[in-house]
């Protein structure tokens, strides 16, 4: 792409795409395996939106007389996240340090 004063060229559609191309094969999406936080102002059951998300997680099994408050994500150590590698969870803070491109290094 060249830019000058007073004027922008467009790259060429192939260049675009493959730079497309590109950044989509890089940023492979991980699922996360969320924790689930229960407080007594969340909604028990199918009712809690929090409930409904978690029972996509392996192995929680939704409560109808509990409530479900917050979903996390991320790394804190009272509810880390989890991420699948070769078939076993690993914790999403042991995933990022391993994997550079997760964290958006260049390995």
């Amino acid at each position: 792409m060249a830019l000058g004063v007073g004027c922008v060229s467009e790259p060429p559609a192939e260049e675009v795409k493959a730079a497309v191309d590109k950044a989509v094969s890089a940023a492979r999406m991980q699922p996360l395996e969320c924790h689930v936080m229960s407080y007594a102002w969340g909604k028990e059951g199918v009712e809690s939106l929090v409930g409904r998300l978690a029972q996509q997680t392996d192995g929680f099994e939704l409560n109808d007389k509990k409530p479900y408050a917050e979903l996390w994500m991320g790394t804190h150590p009272n509810g880390p996240s989890s991420v699948r590698r070769n078939g076993e969870l690993v914790p999403l803070d042991e995933y990022l340090s391993e994997s550079a491109s997760a964290n958006g290094s260049k390995e």
